[in-house]
């Protein structure tokens, strides 16, 4: 699995999952941890088959070069596992309140694996860093105590860069074929019981969903990602915190 240089892949999901679309060796896992005093942590795993890194570089570079909305950079963080420019990219964009823990890159079973762990003071410090770019996320009260959380990542924002007269439409077909090693894994720990959700599964008080290449849905689950949590906060006091405030 790999790098990023620009912190968090998750929330570049939507580049991660093009990838995967024209690799098929694209793994991710996020756990986000939001704790009773407001305070939390977010770890972040991302992953790509060592044979497949020079191909997704060549191609990456292309399409960057075809479309102004593609960055060097973005090229740069899925394709490097440099520990040294994660930190740096780190020292250059973080934000007050959020503060990197730990970085590691390896080579593992032939695959390149990097992990990073945040945690943060209030979430809406985290959202205000600069460094999750490309997603929205929203932590809200209700009138009877309860919090609302989501977090949503619109794949289809990347489609435009498929082949000509390739889209969504089409590759549910292809899917099992093309995306057979693509795993993605969203965890999300809440201070209260949760009272309703639409993860795959719920542990406790952590929800969790799961985004694999045998699932016959996947085309449909990867054009939207939408994660959602109701969760009992009546004896909780934690700050709102959305996108863009």
């Amino acid at each position: 699995m790999v790098s990023v240089i620009r912190l968090v892949w998750l929330p570049r999901l939507s580049a991660i999952l093009f990838l995967a679309l024209c690799s098929a060796c694209v793994h991710v896992e996020q756990d986000l941890v939001l704790r009773a005093d407001g305070r939390g942590s977010l770890n972040v795993v991302y992953g790509v088959k060592d044979q497949d890194v020079k191909r997704m570089r060549v191609m990456l570079e292309q399409v960057a070069a075809l479309h102004p909305g593609v960055a060097r950079a973005d090229v740069a963080w899925l394709t490097s596992f440099d520990e040294e420019a994660i930190r740096q990219e780190w020292a250059q964009n973080a934000g007050p309140g959020v503060h990197l823990t730990g970085v590691r890159t390896e080579l593992d079973q032939g695959w390149r694996f990097a992990r990073v762990a945040v945690r943060f003071d209030t979430l809406q410090q985290l959202l205000d860093c600069g460094m999750i770019p490309h997603m929205q996320m929203v932590l809200s009260r209700g009138p009877q105590g309860q919090y609302g959380f989501q977090q949503s990542i619109d794949g289809r924002a990347w489609s435009r860069f498929l082949p000509e007269r390739l889209d969504w439409s089409n590759l549910q077909p292809l899917a099992g074929l093309m995306m057979r090693d693509f795993e993605a894994i969203f965890r999300v720990e809440v201070p209260g019981p949760i009272r309703r959700s639409n993860a795959d599964r719920v542990e406790g008080r952590r929800a969790i969903w799961e985004l694999r290449g045998d699932q016959s849905d996947l085309m449909a689950r990867l054009q939207y990602v939408d994660l959602r949590i109701l969760f009992d906060g009546r004896d909780l006091k934690l700050a709102e915190a959305a996108m863009g405030n």
